[in-house]
């Protein structure tokens, strides 16, 4: 018997046009460029799509939170730790029984079979937090995750794998050590394998980034060049940014890497495409970038998290590009040196 997440919906399947339909694709795995485009028309054709998918991501989180209610967990660890027969059964039962009212779309107990007389236990749960909201989230082997505003992740927990798929935004782990599992993240093509550690994963517009603070982690290519690294050990104290192929390793002040949590955002001589990106996390009226040019222009800042009129203030005061609000509320930025030349010719 195989119990199954209800919300997952299959690719070739119709995209879903209604809040429901929406949620589960969104839940599910990284929506193509185009659903993207679809997702956002649909929510901006009526106040009340917005209202209805904010009022079920809500639910689900409020899931979520019940979900790391310490009797629950106990019952995973339970069903995880049991061997085989009627005892390994009757707890994957309560379990069910348990999250089935109330859960039924966010917790999966999978029922594997491994053997004629062994099965394999796997508990996966869908988490995302809404534009301007972090998470802290106690997965069931005790590690810890502090995710960020509009991100999402997919946990998996069986017997021999811990699995996360983080599937948008960012994320901070602490790893509950268990060196009969290993905890393994995959983020934008790369794979990450660690043993009781800390580090931090940011998914950002053409890159992963990943800092360690503390223990040891192996991270492993998935869509890196022939000529490039495929696999690095990293220490703690350093980034590695992946993106189109190419890895770049670097020392980071790690006083700084985290203080995202506390709603500080620092750049150090970044792209301004990811820093409109990350910025785009906290605000419900986002910045768009009317110049694809200007997405490579690089600067520095220190900013609070969604306060948008500092940021396009230094933007403008730096000269990186000119900003203006479009009809429906959102901030459209665009290159100072073209407008000038247009203007010039208008005239």
């Amino acid at each position: 018997m195989k119990f199954l997440p209800r919300l997952v919906r299959p690719a070739d399947r119709p995209t879903p046009v209604d809040a429901p339909g929406w949620v589960a694709r969104v839940r599910s795995g990284t929506l193509p460029p185009q659903e993207v485009r679809q997702f956002e028309r649909w929510l901006a054709e009526r106040d009340e799509n917005r209202r209805d998918y904010d009022a079920l991501v809500a639910q689900f989180l409020e899931l979520d939170r019940l979900r790391s209610h310490p009797e629950i967990m106990a019952l995973r660890e339970e069903a995880r730790q049991a061997q085989r027969g009627k005892r390994r059964l009757a707890i994957a039962a309560a379990l069910g029984l348990l999250l089935t009212g109330a859960v039924t779309a966010v917790v999966a107990l999978d029922l594997l079979p491994t053997s004629s007389e062994q099965r394999a236990s796997v508990v996966t749960a869908y988490y995302e937090t809404p534009e301007g909201k972090t998470s802290a989230i106690v997965l069931p082997d005790g590690s810890k995750v502090f995710l960020d505003a509009s991100s999402a992740l997919k946990a998996s927990m069986g017997e021999t794998t811990r699995r996360i798929e983080l599937l948008s935004g960012r994320a901070n782990f602490a790893v509950a050590k268990d060196r009969e599992r290993p905890f393994v993240v995959m983020a934008g093509g790369e794979r990450i394998k660690a043993l009781g550690t800390q580090f931090d994963v940011n998914l950002v517009e053409r890159s992963v980034e990943l800092t360690l603070m503390e223990g040891h982690v192996v991270v492993q290519g998935l869509k890196t060049k022939s000529d490039t690294a495929s696999t690095v050990f990293m220490r703690p104290g350093y980034r590695l940014v992946a993106g189109d192929g190419n890895w770049t390793l670097a020392p980071v002040d790690l006083r700084n890497v985290s203080r995202w949590r506390e709603g500080v955002l620092i750049f150090d001589e970044a792209r301004l495409g990811d820093i409109v990106a990350e910025m785009n996390r906290y605000l419900p009226a986002k910045i768009l970038i009317g110049t694809p040019a200007i997405a490579e222009r690089r600067m520095s800042a220190v900013l609070r998290a969604g306060d948008v009129s500092t940021f396009l203030s230094a933007i403008d005061a730096m000269g990186v590009a000119r900003w203006t609000r479009v009809s429906d509320g959102e901030y459209r930025l665009l290159d100072i040196a073209r407008e000038r030349n247009l203007n010039a010719r208008l005239r």
